[in-house]
């Protein structure tokens, strides 16, 4: 978000020039695609709008300079499974949810949100009604309440090293959300605990990435 002129950034100057391979797409959106194709499967097609929000810059130097990459590119993703989602990822915001990164798999039989050191999940039963919608009424409804928290094996549901891949595991049959350990190989599985979310996703796939 801090373009250098008040706030140092938080991202060396080649990040948002083309000239040193700079620009979110290249930077992030690899590590994006094996995370979607390991948890959920092969992408099918992808459409993306990049755009810049912060045209100028200052670098370590202190010198001001333009930025001609994007730092704020929204996709549209269709998997090959039928399932459909969005991944919106910025290098200019200001975040305001559970964590820096959070995966929302939505499914018939419920939903899981992961973050990079929480799941919660949601099942069918738990799901608040909605009978009727006034938007002038408030129905004093708190959709936070009925989501559970899944117990976490190790400190991070998403590691950032070389494992990198999210723990919070989502079968390729049934999407569930459970604490995981790694194998030797392969995508991070354990068995289904009590009251772990069990859905086939055939609904939307929402991945909110900002930093």
């Amino acid at each position: 978000m801090f373009d250098g002129v008040d706030e140092p950034c938080q991202r060396p100057s080649w990040n948002y020039r083309k000239v040193g391979g700079g620009g979110l797409l290249v930077d992030m959106y690899s590590h994006f695609r094996y995370l979607i194709e390991g948890v959920l499967g092969p992408v099918r097609r992808v459409f993306t709008s990049a755009t810049t929000a912060v045209p100028e810059r200052i670098d370590e130097a202190g010198a001001r300079y333009a930025v001609d990459v994007e730092d704020q590119p929204t996709t549209l993703i269709e998997l090959k499974s039928g399932a459909t989602g969005v991944i919106i990822a910025s290098w200019a915001t200001r975040i305001r949810r559970d964590d820096l990164m959070t995966l929302q798999i939505d499914g018939t039989n419920g939903s899981a949100i992961a973050g990079l050191h929480r799941c919660c999940m949601q099942p069918r039963t738990d799901t608040p009604r909605v009978a009727a919608f006034n938007p002038t009424v408030d129905l004093a409804v708190d959709y936070r309440a009925r989501w559970q928290e899944a117990p976490v094996a190790g400190p991070n549901l998403i590691p950032t090293g070389s494992a990198g891949r999210i723990s919070c595991a989502i079968s390729r049959r049934t999407r569930r959300c459970a604490p995981t350990s790694p194998p030797a190989s392969g995508m991070w599985r354990s068995p289904r605990p009590a009251g772990a979310v069990a859905a086939t996703v055939r609904g939307s796939v929402l991945m909110t990435l900002k930093d």
